[in-house]
């Protein structure tokens, strides 16, 4: 199945695209007269800034992806922030409610325990995952801050409707 990029997306691209031309332009001003007094202010009656800053446009890539990184939709630094803190709780709540569960298989519900599809990292990048990749993710996320886990199988309590495993949308939360 082939996702459309977001808004968000297309903006982000859109403006790093602009980022990059403007970066690789010529903007360098004319300097004023020897004679004429600097008042701070250009032509237009705009007050100067100071020197204007000139990124490369891998400058302005990295600058860029710095901001994406702080989005609380960039799941892997999420991640990378709760591990450095060794949040145990921070962990769990990232894998149980930021991560969408998909079933096993496209077509049946079986091998809920073992199945993987894409694996606990690809999980992670993409924001969503198999039972069996949400729990290898957690235990791996774990491991990484110093904390002991291991993978288990349990039986699902009878209560729980199998469907509301996998129809709820992720809750992702802003920093």
């Amino acid at each position: 199945m082939r996702h459309s990029p977001s808004a968000f997306t297309r903006w982000f691209l859109t403006l790093t695209f602009v980022g990059v031309l403007i970066g690789c332009g010529d903007s360098e001003e004319p300097s004023p007269d020897a004679g004429t007094p600097d008042t701070g202010v250009r032509d237009s009656g705009v007050p100067d800034s100071g020197p204007s800053v000139t990124l490369t446009p891998f400058e302005t890539y990295r600058e860029v992806l710095s901001v994406v990184r702080e989005s609380p939709d960039h799941l892997i630094a999420r991640a990378e922030q709760l591990v450095a803190a060794k949040d145990e709780q921070g962990l769990f709540s990232l894998v149980r409610d930021d991560i969408a569960t998909y079933p096993p298989a496209a077509d049946r519900l079986d091998d809920m325990v073992g199945a993987m599809r894409w694996g606990p990292r690809a999980a992670l990048r993409g924001g969503a995952g198999t039972p069996r990749e949400k729990a290898e993710l957690l235990a791996s996320l774990y491991t990484q801050a110093g904390l002991s886990a291991e993978v288990v199988e349990g039986t699902l309590v009878s209560s729980i409707e199998l469907s509301s495993l996998f129809l709820r949308a992720p809750t992702r939360s802003s920093r």
